[in-house]
């Protein structure tokens, strides 16, 4: 099965009464159906340098190729997570897999 079979499925059964009671009755179901697929890599991480200097920026970029749903991407240093506002931000570049960017500057 592909990604894009990710829907609303709907079954519709029509019951025909006509030669008993001149009548139809047609019942409907639906469900939602989520196909998922693993990314297709690990996530990377890019950095301007891996040394910086007191007081500069720190740029980082964490890129997710691939999956569906796109992966959720969070930021973390020294295992501690990273919520300044405003730090982060995300986009999906098309790019044949659908790769989910998110990049993060420390001030």
């Amino acid at each position: 099965v592909r990604s894009d079979a990710t829907g609303l499925y709907k079954c519709e059964v029509t019951a025909n009464f006509d030669d008993f009671f001149g009548s139809s009755s047609t019942v409907v179901d639906t469900t939602f159906v989520t196909v998922v697929e693993k990314p297709a890599d690990f996530p990377t991480i890019t950095t301007q340098s891996q040394n910086y200097y007191v007081g500069t920026e720190v740029k980082a970029s964490c890129t997710s190729r691939g999956g569906f749903p796109l992966a959720n991407l969070t930021w973390f240093v020294d295992d501690k997570q990273v919520t300044y506002p405003g730090s982060t931000k995300q986009y999906t570049v098309r790019d044949g897999v659908n790769s989910f960017i998110s990049e993060m500057t420390l001030p």
